[in-house]
């Protein structure tokens, strides 16, 4: 039954991933990527990897360098000394790679089959334009060769660099003398001779310069715009961004009327709104639609809605259809815009979380208290989905289910939204995701893995679940006869300090006692001898995180509650009830997002990693006696520790009924 149980578990793991982080195997040296719970996905074999799992990556086996896809399968042979993958504007990949053994040139191209389809002898300007035009230029040539595919020839154009156009059916040729012009992807010249500085037309209007001035005229030679710009650019469709000498910018239509008036400030364009943003007021924003309208004053800061990272590759995340505002002066004020035009959500929520098509938009809605935060699920039309506000929202895998802590007495439980949220049963105690739409909780006196659908694949007396550190991994990996990747370390309460179970992706359970060696790096704290704790205690510790884990440097894993005390009261280490930044997990993401600055000698130096604090939070959910313990340099800690004194008060932990003073760690992510 046990088994089967397992297996389950490891058919709902498999169903998502919810990360990817390049590692390095502790035995062999040699580097491969796992996602946040373990699973390899890319074997360990390689001498060097991206640190992106991305659809075509260059690797490097020894001396040579290869492509390789996202299962881990060999696309471009590992023979080639230099690799280079070509990708469009937006970054996403064309599927042909600039290969070369020469540090001076003598390049060729190579297609996702591996195929080279052109030979390795052509100047380091070799490109691919599009995945059906391919550009190459033989050493000490003065003409441009352009190919297909298949790497037959199409034609030649005199010039000694190609680039993509102003859009889809346009080359920009830089020629021999410096100077740009514009092709058609046959080869044929778009502008007339006498207009050397054109550089966009629909077909009908030309944007064309003359003496670093720009302006707008047909192709019958009438002027639409006269040449009094310094900068002109197409903008919505009909209208145009232009610019001044002296930093001003506006919006002008097709009939030279301005739209939005010169002013300074600077001006971004989305599908249906423009951003203006004025410096002079603090990078204060408004919006605009099409006609002019302001839809928005100069009160708040634009920005495309933020998505956790874990899950912005999904299939249907398109944050960038989205526009969030916040008002500056009142951090926790925010409304969600359609980027086409549409408002969704008023500017009156302190978090919004966007994580698919599918799923609901989240929302917390601070109240005078932290304790009375509300929370709100709505549509992507802006329409409530719920009859009531809850104390905690948060999405899971599901689009479907919400996990929800209610009001009345902190429990938890899965809100469905199609079966009618009123028939949630709220009967678990912190409920917290370990592996993907696998939660763990307290549930009376066990302890229960269940997932979102109410499917409970574990129930019995285990004290610990986690993701299982570097050294349980490395173990794992020297021991005879484990098979598979190391997904779990399952602590059960009658097991002594060192012992732990580790579970792989196969559903197979390994036990391993204490170890001569490596006890402290995987073992638990025994609790003092002279103060046991009460036996009828079941405590979960399961590592708070900021955003996915990092796959090393993960703690041990503290398995009883700990009083101290102090002067000013005990302070407890694992209360029944965990502190609570308000909003949960998911508005602390948001609110380290939204504040942190990252520390320009950090960022100079390329200085990365987590910072890990410490402190107290009291019973009114203020911080106190924040501590560093472990720092990155480069300023980084003292931002972890501006930002923790910037926070609003939590919602204290609770034992017993009562609220009490709890020790909190928090690990704060810095990452360029």
């Amino acid at each position: 039954m046990r088994i089967i149980i397992l297996s389950l578990l490891c058919l709902f793991l498999a169903r998502t991933v919810s990360g990817q982080a390049r590692q390095k195997d502790p035995v062999t040296g040699k580097y491969g990527f796992v996602d946040n719970y373990r699973r390899v996905l890319i074997p360990f074999e390689y001498t060097d990897l991206p640190t992106k799992l991305d659809t075509l990556m260059v690797a490097q086996k020894g001396l040579f360098s290869g492509v390789i896809n996202a299962n881990g399968e060999t696309v471009v042979p590992f023979e080639y000394k230099h690799i280079r993958l070509t990708r469009k504007p937006e970054g996403h990949q064309f599927g042909f790679a600039i290969v070369s053994n020469s540090e001076r040139g003598n390049c060729g191209i190579v297609n996702r089959k591996g195929e080279l389809v052109l030979p390795m002898k052509y100047d380091e300007n070799t490109h691919v334009l599009d995945p059906n035009l391919l550009v190459g230029r033989l050493p000490g040539d003065t003409v441009l060769q352009f190919f297909d595919a298949r790497g037959k020839l199409l034609f030649k154009i005199p010039g000694k660099r190609a680039f993509r156009g102003f859009n889809e059916n346009s080359i920009q040729i830089e020629l021999n003398n410096l100077k740009l012009r514009y092709a058609d992807k046959s080869g044929r010249w778009m502008f007339p001779d006498n207009l050397p500085d054109a550089r966009w037309t629909d077909g009908r209007l030309i944007i064309y310069g003359q003496y670093e001035n720009y302006g707008i005229i047909t192709f019958r030679g009438d002027t639409v715009l006269p040449l009094e710009y310094r900068q002109v650019s197409p903008a919505l469709p009909g209208q145009f961004r232009v610019g001044t000498d002296t930093y001003e910018h506006g919006i002008v239509d097709e009939a030279g009327q301005y739209i939005i008036p010169l002013g300074k400030w600077d001006i971004v364009q989305y599908d249906g709104l423009y951003s203006v943003c004025e410096a002079s007021r603090g990078r204060t924003c408004a919006l605009y639609d099409p006609s002019g309208k302001q839809i928005l004053p100069f009160e708040y800061e634009i920005r495309e809605v933020a998505v956790d990272n874990r899950h912005k590759q999904g299939p249907d995340c398109f944050p960038e259809r989205y526009l969030m505002a916040m008002q500056k002066d009142k951090p926790y004020h925010k409304g969600l815009y359609a980027s086409a035009g549409k408002p969704i959500l008023p500017v009156a929520y302190s978090t919004i979380f966007y994580r698919s098509e599918k799923h609901p938009i989240v929302t917390t809605q601070e109240r005078e208290y932290p304790d009375s935060a509300q929370c709100m699920a709505y549509d992507l039309s802006g329409k409530p989905l719920l009859s009531k506000p809850y104390r905690l929202l948060s999405h899971t895998d599901n689009p479907r289910i919400l996990y929800a802590c209610d009001n009345n007495d902190g429990l938890f439980g899965f809100l469905h939204l199609d079966s009618g949220p009123e028939q949630t049963q709220f009967i678990y105690r912190n409920l917290i995701e370990v592996f993907p739409a696998t939660y763990i909780a307290r549930l009376d006196s066990s302890v229960v893995l269940v997932t979102p659908e109410g499917n409970r694949l574990y129930t019995g007396p285990l004290a610990a679940a986690s993701r299982p550190n570097e050294g349980q991994i490395k173990r794992f990996k020297e021991t005879k006869g484990t098979a598979g990747a190391l997904i779990i370390a399952l602590v059960r309460q009658d097991f002594p300090p060192g012992m732990w179970i580790g579970l792989n992706e196969l559903g197979q359970e390994f036990l391993f006692e204490v170890p001569d060696s490596i006890i402290e790096d995987v073992a638990p704290a025994a609790p003092p001898k002279t103060n046991p704790p009460p036996a009828k205690e079941e405590v979960i510790e399961v590592e708070r995180v900021v955003e996915p884990p990092p796959v090393i440097e993960q703690p041990a894993l503290n398995l009883r509650q700990q009083e101290v005390g102090t002067g000013g009261g005990k302070i407890y280490t694992l209360p029944e009830k965990l502190p609570q930044f308000p909003g949960g997990e998911p508005a602390l993401n948001q609110f380290l997002a939204d504040n942190l600055k990252y520390p320009v000698l950090a960022r100079e130096n390329g200085i990365q990693g987590k910072v890990a604090l410490t402190f107290i939070v009291e019973t009114d959910g203020s911080l106190t006696t924040i501590q560093l313990l472990r720092d990155i340099g480069g300023g980084c800690g003292k931002e972890a520790i501006r930002l923790l004194k910037s926070m609003p008060k939590w919602l204290p932990g609770e034992d017993g009924g009562q609220k009490v003073r709890t020790k909190f760690t928090l690990p704060v992510a810095f990452r360029l």
